[in-house]
């Protein structure tokens, strides 16, 4: 099969391999089932680990294999990888070599949905703004639907269309660096790049490289469609700013930006009239205002109307685990910030407070320099360091401000609530991966609550 230049009309009757059964490889499984297909699923974890997805493979009778990747996926016609196996693991090696043709789930849905796709990446702020663009993107003309790296199978959305059409349909997408490896006549209709730093470095190896994955997310667009840019992030701003494709860029200032900007108090339009103002917005830092006037200027780019545009960003809610303020007790403030997996995204989250803060910082280590924290860490009063990044941590940071070391996520807690003193923070955000303690961000950011409620 062929499908370096043009997309398969169809894949009926086809040898389908899926690598990997997660959400993405079950979306893709029960799209491609429904297509006709010939579909198998392999994954290298034990049946224990996916023993949910695989009740759902079990209900459809699609075959599947655990614990190995037999070379049973060799006899296929097409491999539809999921986004955490990278391209220089040894089965994707492996394929290769046999000359296998694949692509990744996005890849895949995107063959059987006319829908525009918005397309939302950057190392920080996806989440944020792929949800602001989902509230928003609910009017009597539009519907959008999130899906990707948000932890909902865009494949699966697709599926949802076909069986049940909607003419008026929109996919807003997270899109993660590791969904890009594979992809090849995926275009979006609007793709807006909130911002690049270092992250995800020990898979790509270099910052440019992870640049590089997230640029591919634009490689075939046209002046048929937008991309959405960040003019006050230099890598972007110079990827773009003489690009082919139709050129928008957003900024906090709004001399450099399309249509929106902000100032002391709000965010204003070109004519410097009143867009919103600050205290309406329950999202708080410049980080966060610069993902709303993202969403915003995409918005406005598509025709939404600027009174229903103001109105959802003043009903729009902090996603958990990201500046999520759930708890104050004697006049300390508990903010869980477990989704800043990276340095960049901690430097944001001390940048967004004027009072005293605790910082717990810590977990699995991906990359990155802690000491360009330093100049975040005026209002610091302590870092506690916890988990395996504890040490470079403490190198890091040494004499520079005050600093703890914990073992574990609850002792990092208690010791927090040991040295707080009334109008302090105390903020996870980590700047780290979940993985050395914890399954996934999600879960890291629940047990900080859990540790911190069950002491009241």
């Amino acid at each position: 099969m062929d499908i370096s230049k043009t997309i398969p009309k169809t894949l009926k009757n086809k040898k389908v391999t899926i690598l990997g059964m997660g959400i993405s490889g079950v979306g893709a499984a029960k799209l491609l089932h429904h297509l006709g297909a010939e579909v198998f699923v392999s994954d290298i974890q034990e049946i224990s680990a996916v023993h949910n997805y695989s009740i759902e493979l079990n209900k459809i009778n699609i075959p599947f294999e655990t614990g190995t990747h037999s070379e049973r996926i060799l006899d296929s016609d097409l491999i539809v990888v999921s986004p955490g196996i990278g391209q220089n693991t040894d089965v994707i090696q492996n394929v290769l070599n046999n000359d296998i043709p694949i692509i990744g789930e996005l890849e895949l849905g995107s063959w059987f949905t006319d829908a525009p796709i918005l397309a939302v990446t950057g190392s920080n702020g996806k989440t944020t703004t792929s949800k602001l663009l989902e509230a928003i993107f609910q009017t009597d003309t539009v519907h959008g639907v999130l899906a990707g790296n948000i932890g909902i199978s865009f494949s699966q959305k697709v599926l949802d269309d076909l069986i049940n059409p909607n003419p008026k349909r929109y996919f807003i997408l997270e899109i993660s660096s590791f969904q890009t490896e594979f992809l090849i006549h995926f275009k979006p209709f609007v793709s807006i790049f909130l911002n690049i730093s270092p992250d995800h470095l020990n898979r790509h190896g270099t910052i440019d490289e992870y640049l590089n994955a997230k640029i591919k997310l634009s490689i075939n667009q046209d002046e048929n469609t937008y991309v959405v840019y960040n003019e006050d992030d230099n890598r972007i701003k110079y990827t773009f700013e003489n690009s082919h494709i139709n050129n928008i860029p957003f900024s906090l200032n709004p001399e450099q930006s399309f249509h929106f900007g902000l100032n002391e108090t709000r965010i204003i339009k070109k004519n410097h009239k009143t867009f919103i103002t600050l205290n309406e917005i329950s999202l708080i830092g410049k980080h966060n205002y610069s993902n709303i006037i993202a969403a915003a200027t995409t918005a406005h780019l598509l025709g939404i109307e600027e009174s229903h545009i103001s109105e959802s960003i003043k009903y729009f809610h902090p996603i958990s685990h990201r500046m999520e303020h759930f708890h104050t007790e004697n006049r300390i403030k508990y903010i869980n910030d477990s989704k800043a997996t990276n340095i960049d995204a901690v430097k944001c989250a001390l940048d967004s407070f004027t009072q005293p803060v605790i910082l717990i910082l810590g977990g699995l280590f991906k990359g990155g320099y802690f000491n360009e924290l330093l100049p975040h860490t005026g209002n610091v009063n302590a870092v506690i360091a916890y988990g395996e990044a504890q040490e470079l941590i403490i190198t890091a940071l040494r004499d520079s401000v005050r600093l703890f070391s914990s073992d574990s996520l609850k002792q990092a807690v208690d010791l927090s609530r040991s040295i707080a003193h009334p109008g302090d923070i105390i903020l996870l955000s980590p700047g780290c991966a979940s993985f050395d303690q914890f399954n996934n961000y999600k879960e890291r950011g629940d047990c900080f609550k859990k540790y911190v409620l069950e002491q009241i």
